[in-house]
């Protein structure tokens, strides 16, 4: 039952609530890939409806050209604009304190000692679960999982159906499917080139390269002789990284062996129902345990707006 003293009970039931932006920047922040998302801008809201929808761009709009005189314009159809829908996740984080964890630590500060260790608890759990389910494919946990980088950066639909509703294996597919190369050997700098000029169109880049830590002590040593420059903004943020083509490139250790992904990371969004994003619920308290509850509840999911701008290089060795 919801719990509203103002007490001792009180300070439970506001602490967590007055601690949720800093806990939501804190988690954001400690892991390369929440860090890279929040740094991009591609975490977003939405404020409701049935799923998330992904307005696509994927040709260009067919009534243009040069003409003479009274020449007679093309007025065919509009084409060349779809959309992806995405459908809510859902996550949640756990804040419990036993009523004998409650009494012997009575008063304010003995009180708020506890509950700053439990929250320092909770962002580490979070982040660390978090950052592992934004780099699997959505089938985790009974397809309960957020989508993850995995289903992004694929050339083919993953293994529960169509991503955003799309088919990656029709004809009219190919603007869905991320660029992947099976390299079946050691790293190589011309390796990283050619996949880094695939999924790059005119004055659009990839902006992140994310990889695993023996692959990039690989790229450290093929660039070991050259002069060595970082992005300074992730540097100061505590990531190791070098730089690649304009792209910084740092490691994970989700991220799958032997993988170098090519992230074009305005093209990649995090998707969050604006009204509850780590919102704590009223404190609880069962009537069959002496036990105080309180949940953060995440709504949202892991999405694309262009998967033919991603790449990945897989079986580097």
């Amino acid at each position: 039952m919801p719990n509203s003293t103002f007490g001792t009970d009180g300070l439970l039931a506001t602490t967590l609530k007055a601690y949720r932006t800093t806990l939501a920047d804190n988690i954001f922040t400690s892991k390369i890939l929440l860090w890279i998302l929040n740094a991009a801008g591609s975490i977003e809201n939405q404020d409701g409806g049935d799923k998330i929808v992904q307005p696509l761009m994927y040709a260009q709009a067919p009534n243009k050209g040069s003409y003479s005189g009274s020449d007679v314009f093309s007025t065919a159809d509009n084409t060349g604009i779809s959309a992806a829908e995405f459908p809510w996740r859902q996550y949640y984080g756990l804040f419990s304190i036993e009523g004998l964890e409650r009494a012997k630590n009575q008063g304010k500060p003995a009180l708020l000692k506890l509950l700053q260790t439990r929250l320092m608890q909770l962002e580490m759990t979070i982040s660390e679960q978090m950052e592992t389910m934004l780099w699997g494919d959505g089938s985790g946990n009974g397809q309960k999982d957020f989508y993850g980088l995995q289903t992004i950066v694929d050339s083919s639909d993953p293994s529960w159906g169509d991503f955003g509703g799309i088919d990656r294996t029709a004809s009219t597919g190919a603007y869905w499917r991320a660029k992947e190369t099976a390299l079946g050997g050691a790293l190589t700098l011309a390796a990283m080139s050619t996949m880094y000029n695939n999924v790059s169109e005119g004055n659009d880049h990839p902006s992140n390269i994310l990889t695993d830590q023996d692959e990039y002590e690989a790229y450290e040593a093929l660039v070991a002789a050259k002069l060595q420059v970082e992005d300074t903004k992730m540097g100061d943020a505590g990531f190791q990284n070098l730089m690649f083509k304009g792209a910084p490139i740092a490691f994970s250790a989700n991220c799958p062996d032997g993988d170098v992904y090519f992230l074009n990371m305005q093209y990649i969004k995090l998707t969050k129902l604006s009204n509850v994003w780590f919102s704590p619920s009223e404190l609880q308290q069962p009537t069959n345990q002496d036990v105080f509850y309180q949940h953060l509840l995440c709504y949202g999911n892991l999405n694309a707006t262009n998967c033919a701008r991603q790449g990945k290089i897989t079986g580097a060795t």
